[in-house]
């Protein structure tokens, strides 16, 4: 028999938002930083997003290996985005170079070290808190004031070329699957209050189903949230944690630290192009819940026939067939307006009488 999850305490977003610092950066403006100190000079590095990649590529044509000093002097020189507080903008890539020109090797790796761990790994960390995080109401909110591109909004300069990082990939793709998901839940409800006039013991017992379903989603989506935080927090084993987490949403590959040779690896595929897990998982969630909101939406038209079924003059909101008041129900012959849609040319306008 298999064993239940370990029940665990319920946590508020204003805990959990700490470990979503990253993550939020990462979606807008889309990169995050760290800051070090060559002698006297002070050095602000980022992450790096699709646009970078492309770049990258270009500059250095062959894989970045395991020593390669050259390849990690461009990198780092692509990653530059301030000299002593000095923003650098597009066309100052000839000061980044001779910035990072000047360094002797030794402290080239030692960047090279501190770029993984600090952004490489840290971004890493972030594509995990992101599976939850699409669940919290500030994500959805920060989705629906600005859109599918928020790192545009800031105008903060490097957010063109770091867009398309692996967090704003996944956050994007979640909420483009929420939407369609809501818009078919709101054409669900519009069917069900129409066919309520004729069938109201059918859609008594749809409405059960689908609430029913709505809380056993949300009751879902809240305890991935509360495990995620008791996990990064060292009181949920990781067994536990992974146990919980739904399996296709990252929940084999749970939040580790990783070792310095591991994000080289996961850096050199990544500039390379080559898909990882997490593309992975962002491209099967697309296909798989693309195929469950068709399939959800053929059985709401399913459900809707056999609710109306015997009432073969109701046609659906448009009611192209004859129908008599009584049949639309007392809620449309009390209403103090009906809308066009519900006037039948057979009873013209409207008496309020």
């Amino acid at each position: 028999m298999t064993a239940e999850p370990v029940v665990v305490r319920s946590t508020t977003y204003e805990q959990r938002s700490l470990l979503y610092r990253d993550v939020e950066q990462l979606i807008s403006p889309g990169f995050i930083t760290c800051r070090v100190r060559v002698g006297g000079t002070h050095l602000t590095l980022r992450t790096l997003g699709a646009g970078d990649a492309v770049v990258l590529n270009a500059r250095v044509p062959r894989p970045v290996t395991h020593g390669d000093v050259e390849g990690w002097r461009w990198t780092l020189a692509t990653a530059l985005w301030m000299v002593d507080g000095h923003l650098l903008r597009d066309g100052d890539d000839e000061v980044a170079s001779d910035v990072l020109a000047a360094c002797p090797d030794g402290v080239i790796s030692s960047l090279f070290d501190v770029f993984l761990h600090n952004l490489v790994g840290r971004q890493d960390q972030a594509r995990h808190a992101a599976y939850v995080y699409v669940y919290e109401v500030n994500s959805r909110d920060l989705w629906r004031t600005y859109g599918a591109r928020p790192w545009e909004v800031g105008g903060v300069p490097g957010s063109q070329s770091a867009a398309g990082n692996p967090v704003q990939n996944w956050w994007t793709a979640f909420n483009e699957v929420e939407d369609i998901r809501e818009d078919y839940a709101r054409h669900w409800r519009g069917y069900k209050l129409i066919t309520s006039a004729t069938s109201p013991k059918g859609i008594k017992r749809i409405n059960e189903s689908d609430e029913r379903s709505e809380k056993n989603e949300e009751r879902r989506r809240q305890d991935a949230l509360h495990r995620y935080y008791w996990y990064r927090a060292g009181v949920l084993p990781l067994e536990e944690y992974v146990k919980a987490m739904d399996q296709n949403l990252g929940g084999q590959y749970a939040f580790r630290l990783k070792s310095v040779d591991e994000l080289d690896d996961d850096y050199r595929r990544w500039v390379k192009g080559e898909e990882d897990d997490h593309d992975r998982i962002i491209r099967e969630f697309k296909q798989r819940e693309m195929a469950r909101v068709e399939a959800w939406h053929q059985d709401m038209m399913q459900a809707r026939a056999a609710a109306v079924a015997g009432h073969q003059d109701f046609q659906g909101p448009d009611l192209q067939n004859p129908m008599t008041r009584d049949q639309l129900g007392p809620a449309v012959r009390t209403s103090l307006w009906v809308p066009d849609s519900l006037r039948h040319p057979r009873y013209g306008q409207r008496d309020d009488t």
